[in-house]
């Protein structure tokens, strides 16, 4: 009898176990889906927010010099934007123009700017610009037109009126490094207005993918949940931008849309059951009790 209850007992121990440890490994992917999401949502909203107010001060000034764009970008650098790589100011030139507008712009703060111009259509011309991440600032007058992705971009930006995102690519200034240091990247844009309504360029920012995800999902995943971070390009093309990867065979996934101005990232997650902070195992639980029935039948049968 001690021997038949015994084992009873414990059986439903393990089955209610396991009914609570199921219960809570979806509870905690749940949580975990929910504040990665959030995490990446507010982060990059952060970033394009500064970006907005950035080109609503550099709207401002008339003119708008060297000088009055570092006091624009100023408080930046120490915003902590994770993953953002350089602010940059760009200005749309015809094919016939450049001669003058480098004139202009050094007249206006940048004595030592030339204006290197790829092909005959209009160029998107870097002016000035400020760095974020430590590196050395690239040298301005690169014509940014010469990358299809961050043309369609300030395109989309002109056009719209409003902050945009770009399709993922290697950012120029990241092309000199070796492959190993490259990263999948964006760039956010917004477009600047002078107080009489007219289109004077864009402030731009860069955003490294594996930087930005490192930092913002770092505290969240606890080293127990791997992230991935999916970008649809323009041409329908899903693109892998970053992902955090530590669990050695993940067998419980969840998935989340994130809008970003004109773009839906996908936030995938992944863990392994046995890696995640819940009940004890209910086989161990199960057995643990078996043992003890078994030997509590025992001394029963010797008395």
């Amino acid at each position: 009898g001690v021997l038949i209850v015994g084992l009873g007992v414990s059986w439903q121990a393990a089955s209610a176990l396991h009914d609570s440890r199921a219960a809570q490994t979806t509870e905690l992917m749940a949580q975990r889906m929910a504040l990665s999401r959030s995490a990446v949502d507010t982060e990059v909203h952060r970033h394009l927010d500064a970006l907005r107010l950035v080109a609503a001060a550099l709207g401002g000034y008339e003119p708008l010099t060297f000088a009055k764009f570092l006091a624009a970008t100023s408080t930046l650098a120490d915003a902590n934007l994770r993953g953002g790589t350089t602010v940059v100011f760009v200005v749309p030139v015809a094919d016939g123009q450049v001669a003058a507008a480098q004139q202009l712009w050094r007249d206006r703060g940048a004595p030592d700017l030339t204006l290197h111009s790829e092909g005959s259509r209009e160029h998107l011309f870097t002016i000035f610009n400020r760095p974020l991440d430590g590196r050395p600032p690239a040298t301005p007058g690169t014509d940014a037109s010469q990358s299809a992705e961050l043309t369609a971009a300030l395109n989309e930006a002109r056009r719209s009126g409003i902050a945009t995102v770009s399709d993922t690519y290697v950012l120029l200034r990241d092309r000199n490094l070796p492959v190993a240091q490259q990263q999948y990247s964006f760039v956010l844009s917004a477009p600047v207005y002078a107080t009489d309504h007219a289109f004077l360029g864009w402030v731009l920012m860069g955003l490294h993918g594996q930087d930005f995800m490192g930092a913002t999902l770092h505290d969240v995943t606890q080293g127990v949940v791997d992230a991935s971070l999916w970008a649809t390009n323009g041409g329908g093309q899903t693109v892998r931008v970053a992902a955090l990867n530590r669990q050695p065979k993940p067998d419980l996934f969840r998935s989340a849309t994130i809008t970003v101005a004109n773009r839906a990232w996908r936030l995938d997650i992944a863990a392994s059951s046995g890696h995640l902070p819940v009940a004890r195992n209910a086989g161990v639980v199960g057995l643990g009790g078996a043992v003890i029935t078994l030997q509590l039948a025992g001394l029963v049968w010797v008395l």
